[in-house]
């Protein structure tokens, strides 16, 4: 049997989003998120316009067309602004967006910009309190999070409302242990990528993306909610449903990866590793979970 080495895995960020919607779907917490539609439609009723949101990061686009369906059905009007970068995922949102049933007083926008450059084109325009809502799947642990929680909220207005389902909160587990030629450096391994997110997040050790957006609803005065949402990816009847097992790949190369740039362990030591948890994993054996949050902060 050949070995499957680290340089042969393929990482395509549209196939790594499309893995992961079930496993998202199955993550995100139902309650929490029937009441930010709740929280919508309460503060849609206090306007007298359509209610403007933006989500960032819109992936293939399933949060948004959940969201429009459901305040279409609520006869609510909407502008909403899709943030959506990578043109692959893009082109599926825009799918997305054609099949939605649109009300007359909505518009819909899918932009092919990051939240950064989006944030500075609406302050060189003068429109802070753009927004009246502001979702963030997924992402808020990828980039500078206090720099982009101010930005946040100079584009919302007084009463906003946020939503930042699947918020990493910085545990990961992999189940069964490692062999024992390999135990001693997993757990340096995965401080590691723990360390690395916390330094594209620019937090200090001990902080966490999760934490911190609590953190700054509570200091702007906004009333919070959590709920857990862990990511779980195991197998059943010793299979992976759908596409899964890429998804897991890939988070291991994202592992691995960080792991030898550091240099926190030798690579050949890294390379065992990568062995012996790829092996599982094809054995569909290999059990992962990531700890999440779900959090809803409004006034």
């Amino acid at each position: 049997m050949s070995v499957f080495r680290r340089e042969d895995h393929t990482f395509e960020y549209p196939r790594y989003l499309k893995a992961l919607q079930p496993v998202s779907a199955r993550a995100q917490h139902p309650a929490l998120r029937r009441a930010f539609l709740d929280k919508l439609c309460d503060r849609a009723a206090a306007l007298d316009r359509p209610l403007r949101i933006l989500e960032i990061g819109a992936g293939r686009g399933d949060q948004m067309k959940w969201m429009i369906e459901a305040l279409r059905r609520a006869s609510i009007a909407l502008h909403y602004d899709a943030l959506e970068p990578d043109p692959t995922n893009r082109s599926v949102v825009e799918e997305k967006v054609c099949q939605i049933e649109k009300g007359s007083d909505s518009i819909i926008k899918v932009l092919p910009i990051k939240f950064f450059d989006h944030y500075r084109n609406i302050s060189q325009k003068n429109k802070s309190g753009t927004y009246d809502v502001v979702m963030a799947r997924s992402v808020i642990d990828l980039m500078p999070v206090d720099k982009m929680l101010s930005k946040i909220k100079n584009i919302a207005n007084k009463n906003i409302t946020v939503y930042t389902p699947l918020t990493f909160a910085m545990t990961t587990r992999l189940a069964p242990s490692a062999p024992k030629n390999v135990e001693p450096i997993e757990k340096r391994i995965i401080e590691n990528y723990h360390h690395s997110i916390q330094e594209k997040t620019n937090l200090n050790l001990g902080q966490y993306p999760s934490h911190e957006v609590v953190n700054w609803a509570n200091r702007i005065g906004l009333s919070v909610m959590v709920r857990a949402s862990d990511w779980a990816i195991v197998p059943s009847k010793q299979a992976y449903s759908g596409d899964e097992a890429y998804a897991l790949q890939s988070i291991l190369a994202f592992v691995y990866d960080e792991a030898k740039e550091s240099g926190v362990v030798p690579e050949g030591a890294l390379d065992k590793w990568w062995s012996a948890r790829h092996e599982m994993l094809r054995e569909s054996r290999l059990i992962y979970t990531a700890n999440q949050f779900d959090i809803l902060a409004y006034q």
